[in-house]
């Protein structure tokens, strides 16, 4: 589905609403650093539960960070083992309420001057998970108090005292943990300095400053991070991490930032709040209440909402934003109606960008260009850009391509007009170096190893097709969610490539999640077609070290046209785009080490094993589709192999041992 990149956000906001046509001018400019990319606003207000949503959806995105309750009836209760443990494999910092109590007590904290029983409901809540051995980021010690306390002086000192008894109480059995507060359900400057005040005069100051963001239109996030952090510094308060824990639509039926198009603004807002000391942005998703018995996790209304089984356009927007790993790079915007992040990734070689309108009822054109493109997104002076469209849809299995090509530079910038923007669509972009007379490995799937398979339906086989690459291909009549094909791929050598591969569509194929070494690097594939055919699917750069490559290819779902859950696979292709930039030559000391030379060679090429050598050691050799064309011993630390024999093109020399191996790339004149 994808070939994907540093954030970075736009420079305003523009709230006016607007039913005209519209336009916009957006520059990227890669020599202005905006920091590291952390994907602040990729967290969840009761995402996960121990059922919902299905797994690949989770493994599909970056989950930073998870607020919600301890027990619920409801709810997801974290303090349950399975679904505690599946918020935790995600790695997302959990935040968790000490009120949830009240789900089955109407008890306020102060009712009748008593606040002795909030102090034993706090300090049982974090003994809780104590005795669980959980591990839990920070404590929150109200939500919300000005809707459910009463806005009044008196009511908001009543929750001020709340407050500060949950704090000491926390604090008082372990000083290092960290409290969340107030949590108010929409940004009030004068609020917050009031809290502040009071909890700077009581010792109850809070680790982590939280408010909600929620409005029918974008709000400028960053103003309020940038407001807070300049009075507490004139207030000598050591300003504290900044969280958004719900940004959502103003009320429970808004669903605003669901749109993909207006959700960049509140994701490129965050981004932009991180020089203020933002730290976590919370999605929410409230089309049913926490007291609704029919509550379901929808990974915060990314996955679609009667199943939480299939991921709908927002989850795609979370998808790409996973994507934007290394550094954030300056965006400008010239014109109204559009929002975005861009990043730069010189590991992954790769540049991701996210493009939003907020445009409801109309259409609105873009002109993107890139300006001081680095290297390592070239190649013969050409950047590959991959546009693709993702709509506001319920369920939305594979966003719509919409360009896809190299693009010549012209003084190290291009510039390109964008499809026009249809209304609440974002554009995922990624660009990395030209492929198309790249470096390139084909492997033809009849031709590899499957290490493992499992169907409910019929077994692997291979079939005989004229059109079908090198005339052969290899299908899996699966008949449900959980069939999958696993295949081996001997590593081409470390580095950095892009996988693609020719699948074959049809009106009977399932919706594929590609694990490779057991991770979902790339993102789902449907195979759906109402057409027969076969096409090529950009799956993206992916990062292969020295050993061997394991693709499994595990049916998740299908699109609700299809009429089956069949996978039919042609080709696989992986194109050097560069070597890794942390040598992840990781390991060094422990890593069978050798050089060739000369390289590039037309005869003999020499092997100096440099250190680890063993008798043992056994040399392979393999073309570009992965075929072995030698195998033999290696028997010194000095030796020579004749190549005079091998066409010209690019090979693959493997040494190893039972505890090393070590790829590397030759090229024969």
């Amino acid at each position: 589905m994808r070939g994907k990149f540093l954030i970075t956000v736009v420079s305003y906001f523009i709230f006016s609403t607007t039913y005209a046509q519209t336009s916009s001018k957006i520059s990227i400019d890669y020599t202005i650093d905006k920091g590291t990319s952390k994907q602040v606003a990729s967290g969840l207000l009761h995402g996960i539960s121990a059922n919902n949503p299905a797994q690949y959806l989770i493994d599909g995105i970056k989950v930073r960070s998870i607020r919600g309750a301890d027990y619920h009836p409801n709810l997801p209760s974290f303090f349950e083992e399975p679904t505690y443990k599946r918020a935790k494999e995600t790695e997302a910092k959990l935040m968790i309420g000490l009120y949830y109590y009240r789900a089955n007590d109407s008890y306020f904290p102060g009712d009748g001057g008593d606040f002795n029983k909030w102090e034993e409901i706090c300090k049982n809540v974090y003994n809780d998970a104590q005795t669980k051995n959980l591990d839990i980021y920070s404590w929150i010690t109200w939500n919300e108090p000005r809707l459910q306390w009463g806005n009044s002086n008196s009511n908001r000192n009543r929750y001020f005292k709340a407050h500060e008894v949950a704090y000491k109480a926390i604090k008082a059995i372990n000083p290092l943990a960290k409290l969340q507060a107030p949590e108010d359900h929409s940004y009030n400057f004068d609020f917050m300095k009031q809290f502040l005040l009071y909890c700077k005069t009581n010792n109850c100051l809070p680790e982590i400053l939280a408010w909600h963001e929620l409005s029918n239109d974008p709000l400028n996030i960053e103003a309020h991070c940038k407001e807070l952090k300049e009075w507490m510094l004139a207030n000598e308060i050591t300003p504290m991490p900044m969280t958004v824990t719900e940004y959502q639509g103003e009320s429970y039926s808004n669903d605003n930032t669901s749109i993909p198009g207006v959700n960049v603004y509140y994701l490129a807002s965050m981004e932009r709040a991180v020089q203020y000391g933002f730290e976590f942005g919370l999605h929410a998703c409230w089309t049913r209440v926490g007291d609704d018995p029919d509550f379901i996790a929808t990974l915060a209304d990314m996955a679609d909402r009667d199943n939480a089984n299939l991921p709908r356009g927002l989850w795609w927007n979370y998808n790409t934003y996973k994507d934007m790993t290394g550094r954030k790079v300056d965006v400008n915007i010239e014109g109204a109606n559009s929002d975005a992040i861009a990043s730069l990734d010189s590991n992954m070689k790769r540049s991701v960008i996210l493009i939003g309108t907020r445009n409801y009822f109309t259409e609105h054109d873009v002109t993107l260009t890139l300006n001081n493109i680095p290297e390592y997104l070239k190649y013969e002076e050409k950047v590959n850009i991959r546009v693709e469209k993702i709509t506001n849809e319920m369920i939305l299995t594979n966003p719509e391509v919409v360009v896809a090509q190299d693009y010549e530079l012209n003084n190290n910038t291009v510039s390109l007009n964008l499809p026009r923007m249809i209304p609440k669509s974002s554009y995922a972009i990624y660009i990395s170096a030209a492929t198309s007379n790249n470096n390139k490995m084909s492997f033809e799937a009849e031709n590899l190893t499957i290490k493992n398979s499992f169907t409910t339906g019929k077994q692997p086989y291979i079939f005989n097709e004229q059109i079908a690459s090198n005339g052969s291909s290899v299908a899996l009549e699966s008949n449900s969610v959980g069939d999958y094909i696993e295949y081996t791929i001997p590593s081409p050598g470390a580095g950095i490539y892009n996988l693609s591969a020719i699948l074959k569509g049809a009106s009977n194929r399932g919706f594929v999640q590609l694990y490779i070494n057991g991770k979902a690097t790339c993102p789902p594939e449907d195979l759906y077609n109402s057409d027969l055919g076969y096409y090529k699917n950009d799956f993206g750069n992916i990062e292969v070290g020295t050993e061997d490559l394991n693709l499994k290819f595990e049916v998740v779902g299908k699109n609700p046209a299809s009429n089956g859950y069949f996978i039919v696979l042609d080709k696989f292709d992986l194109t050097f785009l560069g070597e890794l930039e942390t040598a992840k030559v990781t390991n060094i000391n422990n890593k069978l080490s050798f050089n060739i030379y000369p390289n590039p060679a037309l005869n003999i090429i020499n092997i100096e094993i440099d250190k680890n050598y063993s008798e043992k050691n056994t040399l392979h050799l393999y073309d570009n589709t992965g075929r072995l064309l030698i195998n033999k011993k290696v028997i010194s630390n000095n030796s020579s192999l004749n190549i005079s024999k091998l066409s010209k093109g690019v090979y693959f020399i493997k040494i190893f041992n039972k505890e090393q191996t070590s790829t590397k790339r030759i090229f024969k004149n």
